[in-house]
């Protein structure tokens, strides 16, 4: 009775073995007369769906996140003698790093700098197309408080709106021809986020003009990041993108 039962509990692990191997039957290595491995066969197409690109051609918004703050203009600061405008070596587009070596995160950071500045000058660390420069400026005196003051207009996070050239298989992304900024590079960027947008019209290219899109970025719904910008373009990753 015993080895009766023990016969059955056998043929029962066989059988439910042999299902087992039937339904994972593409992990089991085996050869053909030809000498063909099927889990060769396998892995060969994983690999091959895994390096299939997508064509993009659909928009969306970028933001990037520099290291330091992006000069986007100077303002007038009310002197005792009028209004004035800061003279210094700085231009649209250079990245503004330190302040009298305090890091620059934020345009806060400048205010900070500046309101505990002692000396006449003020020491300023700034990178273009990916060299650092120092310069040393006489910042203004704001004519009602006192306080020093450069009149930098200056941006946190850069971007845009473009268009995804491709993304493989695994939601990897490149967006050729964006690039943020013309005089930013890798070094000056660290990281940033992809959102959806919305389009708001389409300026058709023609010959000596290039095309434009005009829209907005929704940041409510993030859909990738930013891993890398340089001149040829925009990299990063997907999360939603089908």
């Amino acid at each position: 009775m015993v080895n009766g039962r023990k016969k059955t509990i056998l043929y029962i692990f066989a059988f439910m073995l042999t299902l087992l191997l039937l339904n994972f039957q593409p992990l089991i290595a085996y050869a053909d007369s030809d000498g063909n491995g099927y889990l060769g066969d396998v892995i060969e197409e994983d690999l091959r769906q895994k390096s299939k690109v997508h064509l993009g051609g659909f928009q969306v918004g970028f933001l990037l996140d520099v290291k330091g703050v992006v000069v986007a203009g100077f303002n007038e600061v009310d002197t005792a003698v009028g209004h004035a405008k800061l003279k210094s070596e700085l231009a649209c587009g250079d990245v503004v790093k330190y302040v009298n070596g305090r890091e620059v995160e934020s345009a806060n950071d400048i205010t900070v700098a500046l309101d505990n500045q002692i000396e006449p000058t003020t020491l300023i660390v700034f990178s273009r197309s990916g060299k650092n420069h120092i310069c040393y400026v006489e910042p203004l005196v704001e004519r009602v408080s006192g306080a020093f003051r450069l009149g930098l207009c200056v941006r946190e996070e850069i971007g845009g709106i473009g268009t995804v050239t491709y993304v493989t298989q695994d939601g990897r992304f490149g967006a050729l021809g964006h690039s943020g900024n013309g005089k930013l590079v890798s070094s000056d960027v660290e990281g940033g986020t992809v959102y959806r947008c919305k389009i708001n019209g389409v300026e058709k290219g023609r010959k000596g003009h290039a095309g434009s899109i005009s829209g907005s970025i929704d940041k409510s719904e993030k859909i990738g990041v930013i891993e890398k910008s340089n001149e040829f373009g925009i990299y990063g990753k997907l999360s939603k993108w089908q």
